[in-house]
């Protein structure tokens, strides 16, 4: 029954009212822990319901996929920012799937939204470090952001990166577990790069 307080008119969203708008995002990461619960379940029971409940949110995140291959949120601002740990989750999902069974329409998407994550980041003397959302990208975005933030430029950082760890990391292991999934090593330099930043 869970399942259902997320999936919306074919959407995954939170089952929160998300700071500071007080409004329900869609929410990758909970679509990905949603597919995992499923998964278990299914290899627990062997019940067709819970292969049927994951190509439910499988469809739901492919739906939500821009053209540019990025999935679009709005938590912080009217401008569907884009959150890149909740983009990541969906990478996941994707993977999960691919892991089961091949399917070119998902393996493209995958590759799209792959192709969007990496140009996501700012080059430091350390490496490369991904942004954790949208508005980093700009310092112009961050103004926009409903938090107070500090222009900086350690590390020979943009003075708008805010060199957020997690988000960091978790687009390096989706990036990682792409090379190994598909054999496509694109992004090889740019994922050693970001561990060394790390």
């Amino acid at each position: 029954a869970d399942l259902y307080r997320h999936l919306v008119h074919g959407w995954v969203y939170e089952d929160r009212y998300a700071w500071p708008h007080k409004r329900r995002i869609c929410s990758e990461n909970d679509a990905h822990a949603l597919h995992l619960i499923f998964s278990g379940l299914q290899r627990a029971t062997g019940k067709r319901i819970y292969e049927l409940f994951k190509t439910q949110l499988l469809l739901s995140v492919l739906s939500r996929q821009s053209g540019d291959g990025g999935f679009r949120h709005g938590e912080w601002t009217e401008n569907m920012e884009s959150h890149y740990r909740l983009h990541c989750s969906a990478m996941h999902l994707m993977m999960d799937a691919l892991s089961e069974e091949d399917d070119p329409p998902v393996r493209a998407a995958l590759a799209r939204g792959m192709a969007f994550i990496a140009g996501k980041h700012d080059t430091t003397e350390a490496g490369a470090w991904f942004y954790h959302d949208e508005l980093e990208s700009s310092e112009a975005g961050m103004r926009r952001a409903p938090f107070k933030w500090w222009a900086g430029t350690a590390l020979g950082k943009s003075p708008q990166n805010m060199l957020v760890l997690n988000t960091q990391l978790d687009t390096l292991v989706a990036l990682e577990r792409y090379a190994r999934l598909t054999a496509d090593t694109q992004y090889v330099v740019l994922v050693e790069s970001g561990y060394q930043a790390a």
